[in-house]
């Protein structure tokens, strides 16, 4: 099995300890970072013989920087493989370069097990087992998606309905009423993004569904250099000039939400996907006035705040509630945590203009 690591997107939302040079995947949670977590819970698959990771020019240093971090408790026998994206194009360019990669290289009856860099799973068996049965549904010809059993109605989220192993509609961001319709229901599961299926199934699915964006992809592949290190056995450079032309689309709206092939796997793995300062302040402990912190941070009089020192520099903070405030090299925050999905319009301001700059 090959297990593909996508590795690219800016986090925006968790701005400013995600920045576009070092982006969420990057960010340490218990000593460990998210792409670091990625890795090891390939490696911990039994069937995995090769990780390819998928990022931008950008990440490249960091991703090895990374990897070699863990590289103590890596096999010989799993190869390290690098396809480096001239510029982020969203899931679904990824995810086609991964898979024709292996496809031209390894064969079209390869399973591939893709794997988002940037979550969190606390139950590695239960993992592992879901993987098994995605594996034997992958075999039958089918793109098996990975759903999460809600256990709160999240409306950050997108949600899948389904009966069995089948999936029946995909669904994007509800509001909390159907969130909660979705909970009572019990036919619906959280979307997490992870997927599995063989090379040749997928194949066949992108050129059914956007023949366009795989055309391009090929063309990017063919006209771009392969390299081997002593560190990784390839590297592959993708081609700027066609893959900039490549739109910028979800494998979720380019094909799952299109394709009939696709199957999916309930699972209880302990996953969440740490897509603001809100969630990330629940890998915490609250205290009694319901607030988490992470550094050096002194509360007082204070209630349902996340408080998060970067440094060795004290926060005090007195007679706030429902704050989030983040202090780290690149800036701070401080923002209403029912606003924390804002931090994407400040990240995105910040960088409109930093290429302003670039280009005076």
């Amino acid at each position: 099995m090959h297990a593909v690591i996508l590795a690219g997107g800016a986090g925006s939302r968790l701005w400013p300890v995600s920045t576009r040079q070092k982006p969420k995947p990057f960010i340490k949670v218990n000593n460990e970072s998210f792409i670091q977590k990625a890795f090891i819970r390939a490696i911990e698959i039994e069937s995995v013989s090769n990780i390819i990771t998928v990022t931008t020019s950008d990440c490249v240093s960091a991703v090895k920087e990374q990897y070699d971090e863990v590289n103590t408790i890596t096999s010989n026998s799993i190869r390290k493989e690098l396809i480096i994206e001239p510029s982020g194009r969203d899931t679904a360019a990824a995810i086609a370069a991964a898979v024709v990669h292996v496809l031209h290289n390894y064969g079209p009856d390869e399973v591939i097990l893709i794997l988002p860099s940037d979550h969190i799973i606390l139950d590695s068996v239960a993992f592992s087992n879901a993987v098994l049965q995605a594996q034997s549904l992958a075999k039958q010809g089918k793109i098996v998606t990975f759903g999460i059993k809600p256990f709160y109605p999240e409306t950050n989220y997108g949600y899948i309905e389904y009966i069995n192993n089948e999936a029946i509609r995909f669904i994007e961001k509800p509001s909390f009423a159907l969130a909660v319709g979705y909970l009572k229901s019990e036919k619906f599961l959280w979307n997490s993004g992870i997927l599995c299926c063989t090379a040749k199934t997928i194949i066949k699915e992108l050129e059914t569904h956007c023949f366009d964006m795989l055309s391009r992809v090929i063309q990017t592949i063919h006209t771009s250099i392969s390299s081997t290190n002593s560190g990784y056995y390839r590297e592959l450079l993708l081609s700027s000039l066609i893959w900039e032309t490549i739109p910028e689309i979800s494998i979720d709206y380019a094909l799952l939400e299109k394709s009939s092939q696709i199957a999916v796997v309930a699972c209880d793995i302990g996953w969440s996907d740490i897509g603001n300062w809100e969630s990330m302040s629940m890998l915490k402990p609250k205290d009694k006035d319901g607030n988490r912190v992470k550094g050096n941070v002194k509360l007082y009089d204070s209630i349902n705040c996340y408080v998060e020192s970067g440094s060795n520099k004290t926060i005090a903070v007195v007679g706030v509630k429902n704050l989030a405030i983040i202090e780290s090299e690149n800036g701070f925050l401080v923002i209403n945590k029912k606003k924390v999905s804002s931090a994407k319009e400040i990240f995105a301001d910040l960088q409109e203009k930093s290429k302003l700059l670039e280009l005076a």
